[in-house]
């Protein structure tokens, strides 16, 4: 499984090498997903909306130079574009389809895990996925998202050690009680070890429907980076609000109002 880093690392900055009076300023980023490659460093991804995606840059561009210097890991990328402030224009070298093409991207702010979540799901369709249903005997036959096509779903991606993931499982619970007549699934995927999730669920009854997410397949799919993040889907299967903490509760709940009344 990657890791969150080694998925976003061009908006997880770095200090390596970057002037102290550049590290208080905003941080820059491009907005890419990006790997090692054998010639430079690999495009895996374009975030829609940012920087690279407005300069042109697309999935499986090999990035090699930042204005004259050349890069060859990711690390080097991140640091070529951290010398830099928000509102500079840098020009990127890539090799795309064999010939060398060069883009001018205007750095922007390094968007927040929350906003980023929000930029990536909110207004496209849930990615479907298929996981088993826990109980506190253990797994039982594997549920779909897509099948609740014509509901509204709530997802909270949680943990079993994570106390804020804890704290809010009763009102999700009572949210669920109260609109499930109207339509409202909430779905609880967790990526822990499935013995210690099974013996945590035997003990604590959340009142939701918890599924495993064996190898945080899902959780990676969805962008979760900590934990609660919640995600509300619409009837039609489109994200509506998707959010990281606690504190978001009260705009899960009034997302999902909307989304009910939404024939």
């Amino acid at each position: 499984m990657r890791s969150v880093a080694a998925l976003f690392v061009l908006f997880a900055s770095t200090l390596l090498a970057v002037p102290a009076e550049a590290q208080m300023a905003p941080r820059p980023w491009l907005g890419v997903q990006i790997q090692n490659g054998a010639r430079g460093v690999l495009v895996s991804d374009v975030i829609p909306g940012t920087p690279a995606d407005l300069a042109g840059m697309n999935k499986g561009d090999v990035i090699t130079k930042v204005d004259a210097a050349a890069v060859r890991t990711t690390v080097g990328l991140i640091t070529a574009i951290a010398r830099h402030r928000v509102g500079d224009t840098v020009s990127i070298t890539v090799v795309r389809k064999g010939k060398a093409v060069k883009v001018k991207a205007l750095l922007e702010r390094r968007l927040s895990a929350d906003e980023l979540i929000k930029r990536r799901l909110v207004g496209q369709r849930a990615p479907d996925f298929a996981l088993p249903v826990m109980t506190g005997g253990g797994a039982r036959s594997k549920l779909r998202l897509s099948s609740f096509l014509g509901k509204v779903v709530v997802l909270e991606f949680w943990s079993k050690d994570c106390g804020h993931c804890r704290a809010i499982h009763p009102s999700l619970a009572a949210l669920q009680k109260k609109y499930k007549p109207e339509g409202l699934v909430v779905l609880g995927p967790a990526d822990d070890n499935v013995k210690g999730l099974q013996a945590y669920l035997a003990k604590h009854a959340l009142g939701f429907t918890t599924l495993h997410d064996a190898g945080s397949v899902v959780k990676n799919k969805y962008f979760v980076v900590a934990t609660p993040t919640l995600v509300v889907v619409d009837r039609t299967g489109i994200v509506r609000y998707a959010g990281i903490g606690s504190n978001v509760v009260n705009q899960v709940a009034d997302v999902t109002r909307r989304c009910l009344k939404k024939l």
